[in-house]
């Protein structure tokens, strides 16, 4: 979306394992997903590499303006809290998929943790955009980070 040329290396586990030991047995700190390898140096923090490739050509994927920014990293941190809300129903541990589903529905209905979430917070955020992005009119690293946080919300 930046117009930034770069390689997508997709792993699974029998790619991921040998790369990881290697990446500890030579010092690195951290060896997680997402990684970004670039100039020798390896990078793992998601929205530190998120706000990083914003950067790239010429900022095209961050708010221009200060407030503009804000703004951005308001919606950031509020796809952290999304994912919060519903994190424990992915990986949490259930007798059977009836009392999975029902742990999920349970926080879309009022009282919920994703309901009050979304008719508190999310929907006045959204009101406020004042265009078709987060930012405006303009496509930018918050609006990635929340379509994968509700792409990953709505994929079951």
């Amino acid at each position: 979306m930046s117009g930034a040329k770069w390689e997508d290396c997709v792993v699974d586990g029998a790619t991921w394992g040998p790369k990881k030991a290697g990446l500890l047995a030579n010092g690195f700190a951290q060896a997680n997903l997402p990684l970004l390898e670039f100039g020798g140096k390896h990078y793992t923090e998601q929205k530190a590499i998120l706000r990083y490739v914003g950067t790239l050509n010429n900022n095209k994927l961050l708010p221009a303006t200060a407030l503009g920014q804000l703004a951005c990293d308001e919606s950031i941190a509020m796809s952290d809290d999304i994912f919060s809300a519903f994190i424990a129903v992915i990986f949490g541990s259930y007798a059977d998929d009836e009392a999975k589903m029902a742990a999920r529905a349970g926080l879309c209905v009022p009282g919920g943790k994703l309901y009050d979430l979304f008719a508190n917070k999310f929907e006045k955020v959204i009101a406020a955009f004042g265009g078709n992005f987060v930012c405006g009119e303009q496509l930018t690293v918050a609006d990635l980070q929340l379509f994968c946080t509700f792409r990953l919300l709505v994929s079951g």
